[in-house]
């Protein structure tokens, strides 16, 4: 990623601390997800024994797993690389799948647009809600740069107005709201400081505060983070004797400040990043001309609802 502030990649390099291997929307719905990932299998299964492999921007290595696991599968002894340009660390981060990760090869803090590998040493290169992050002339160049003659790519890209997009731009009102409008954690701090000094109302401003930022959005297609965290903050209150002192509630609330600010940092960027169909087709003139043949495109759609969630973009490197 190529990101405007040191605040948006601290966003991305918060994100990837938590223990999660993907954060696409597509992949709450089970039909979908398991789409995807089968469309990911089917791309690494035509690789050839002992395929050298990057996964640009691969955060946890969500993608770089299913590279592994196709590896075993069919035998393959893939070696395989994730790259992004958050400070990742993937077996810290998911304990869960640690001994798997430790056989891929990671590389954080690092940009598409200036990979360090040598020249034509790839024979693949995958990237999922990544290269559009950044300056795409760049990253292809560099991606076209690093491959074998042969080589394969396939690219999942942000599409504009399409199902990710749409459904996660409600939540930049919400957290805009959260963090500037009302201040809803400066009233939860005064909360719990004034409760814990027995001058507390019973948290009655914390409710109507609460209770205004969830009907605010009670229209919005998508609450769902706004209502878990609006729990979360009125359960920390009630809970507020677990804490070991009022030092000790600041900080944890300020870590949920500096996510919901993260979060909303990540989805505006999302949407900048997105490509209009003019976009998309202009990639694909970029990487014609950086010497890739068979290059397709087409719309990744929902396989239940038909919804868009992306444009895919398939080449070989001439």
């Amino acid at each position: 990623m190529t990101l405007k502030t040191s605040k948006h990649k601290a966003a991305w390099d918060r994100q990837w601390r938590g223990n999660l291997l993907s954060t696409c929307l597509l992949h709450a719905d089970r039909e979908a997800g398991r789409a995807v990932v089968e469309g990911w299998a089917a791309f690494f299964s035509k690789l050839p024994e002992g395929a050298k492999i990057l996964d640009a921007g691969t955060g946890n290595g969500f993608l770089a797993l299913i590279a592994l696991d196709v590896s075993d599968r069919l035998e393959r002894n893939f070696e395989i690389h994730g790259s992004d340009y958050a400070a990742i660390n993937p077996v810290a981060a998911v304990p869960e799948q640690g001994e798997l990760l430790k056989r891929i090869k990671f590389h954080p803090e690092t940009r598409n647009e200036d990979l360090p590998f040598e020249d034509r040493t790839f024979d693949a290169v995958s990237a999922q809600h990544a290269l559009e992050y950044g300056d795409l002339t760049k990253s292809i160049e560099e991606i076209s740069r690093i491959l074998k003659k042969g080589a394969r790519v396939r690219f999942l890209i942000h599409v504009a107005d399409g199902e990710i997009v749409r459904a996660n731009a409600p939540k930049i009102a919400q957290c805009r709201y959260v963090l500037e409008e009302i201040g809803l954690f400066e009233i939860a701090e005064a909360a719990v400081e004034e409760a814990l000094a027995g001058k507390g109302d019973e948290g009655r401003a914390l409710r109507k505060a609460l209770s205004e930022t969830a009907g605010n959005f009670k229209d919005d297609p998508n609450t769902r983070d706004l209502a878990e965290l609006l729990g979360l903050l009125w359960g920390a209150f009630e809970g507020r004797a677990n804490f070991p002192d009022f030092a000790a509630f600041k900080t944890w609330l300020n870590q949920n400040r500096l996510e919901t600010e993260a979060q909303m940092l990540r989805i505006e960027a999302m949407g900048e990043a997105a490509l209009t169909k003019e976009n998309a087709e202009a990639l694909i003139a970029e990487m014609k001309s950086s010497g890739f043949k068979e290059v397709a495109l087409r719309e990744d759609q929902d396989p239940k609802t038909g919804a868009v969630g992306g444009w895919l973009v398939e080449g070989v490197k001439g």
